[in-house]
């Protein structure tokens, strides 16, 4: 079986959870049931060389002529001869003009293809006129006519529904981690706060980009208010930037945070494994997502997480983690309630690693992906 996923970009810092999802599901298509894997992607966010992906995984990388609109550069025969060589196409993300381009391929040589939008269905912030503009074009038509639509999460099929979808053509996989990567690390821990100066001081954690609709204003506002029941408890917030950081940084010289708040930037590796290894926990102020992978990767290092309503991920209530609405108040209240006392945040944080380690794995949702191919609907055990 030969495969093409689509997506903007497979850059970690641009493309966020949904490059992190289409290599992952490349990875476990090959790694556990043989596929052969094309990825194909603009050069957005890359100066050089491709690094730490599976050298298996075909990579197919078109000049990116535009950043913002990831208006790709391509060469007509050379996509058909890479559409005539593949099975099944799974197309990530919404609003792409690289979607819109793979699209007409595959309706005019005939190729059945899945479309997962990962968080991105819902009309939000900038440039929603012409997100209209490109649902009326093409984008309801690459919905209506996949062969099976992926939502992430039951939040996220609730989405697919107001676009007049059959329920019977939804089927909902979810993200995964793994957990050879994602796993308590009190080494890489140390060395984090080490890099950081932050031995010795509990801090909870943020980690995504610094963008309106993470809600990481959100986070700063609530942490306002519960810093004065927990002075000593520092906020660290990882990621790259996306237009929000100076204003974040306004409102941390405005509240008087600057000895406690820590911007560290986009981190990953052992960095970000003991990022999360450290917190005493992980916060997700989101004000829309699709199942936070990093509530996932957090979870899998044994630390308990908080999110908002619209993450999509009500199950971690199951193992005591908190799920609340994004306004600062409710955030601050739910932070302070599983800070207290009477909270065993490491038993929190171990139901949720065990959680998550026996239904949210890479291998688990490449198994959907391979089923949904069309082309057989028997798995085998990872070779």
């Amino acid at each position: 079986m030969k495969i093409l996923l689509v997506n903007n970009t497979i850059d970690p810092v641009t493309g966020g959870g949904s490059a992190n999802r289409t290599i992952q599901v490349a990875e476990a298509l090959i790694n556990c049931y043989g596929v052969e894997c094309t990825v194909l992607s603009t050069d957005c966010g890359f100066d050089g060389d491709i690094k730490n992906l599976n050298d298996k995984i075909r990579i197919v990388q078109l000049p990116c002529i535009n950043d913002r609109y990831y208006i790709p550069l391509f060469n007509w025969k050379k996509l058909k001869d890479l559409l005539s060589k593949v099975d099944a196409i799974h197309l990530m993300s919404h609003w792409s003009i690289l979607n819109a381009i793979i699209y007409v391929f595959a309706r005019l040589y005939k190729k059945p293809y899945t479309f997962c939008p990962a968080g991105t269905l819902h009309i939000y912030g900038r440039s929603s006129l012409l997100k209209k503009c490109y649902n009326f074009v093409i984008g309801k038509r690459i919905i209506k006519n996949a062969y099976r639509c992926i939502a992430i999460t039951e939040l996220e099929k609730q989405d697919f529904l107001k676009y007049d979808i059959p329920e019977e053509k939804l089927i909902i996989i979810p993200n995964g981690i793994d957990s050879e990567i994602f796993y308590p690390n009190y080494d890489a821990s140390f060395k984090f706060q080490q890099r950081f100066n932050l031995i010795n001081i509990p801090y909870v954690l943020y980690m995504g980009r610094l963008n309106m609709i993470k809600g990481v204003d959100i986070l700063l506002n609530a942490y306002k208010d519960f810093f004065v029941n927990f002075p000593d408890l520092h906020l660290v917030l990882a990621g790259p930037d996306e237009g929000l950081g100076s204003s974040l940084i306004k409102g941390i010289k405005k509240f008087s945070l600057e000895k406690t708040v820590h911007l560290v930037g986009y981190i990953e590796g052992n960095d970000k494994v003991g990022a999360y290894t450290g917190a005493k926990l992980l916060v997700v102020p989101s004000r829309r997502e699709a199942m936070s992978i990093v509530a996932l990767e957090a979870g899998a290092c044994g630390t308990p997480v908080i999110m908002t309503t619209e993450c999509g991920f009500d199950e971690v209530k199951e193992v005591g983690c908190k799920v609340v609405e994004p306004l600062p108040n409710e955030l601050s209240y739910g932070i302070q309630n599983m800070l207290s006392e009477q909270n065993d945040l490491k038993k929190v944080g171990n139901n949720l690693r065990e959680l998550i380690l026996r239904q949210y794995t890479w291998k688990k949702t490449a198994e959907k992906y391979f089923i949904i191919s069309g082309l057989t609907t028997e798995v085998s055990e990872c070779y």
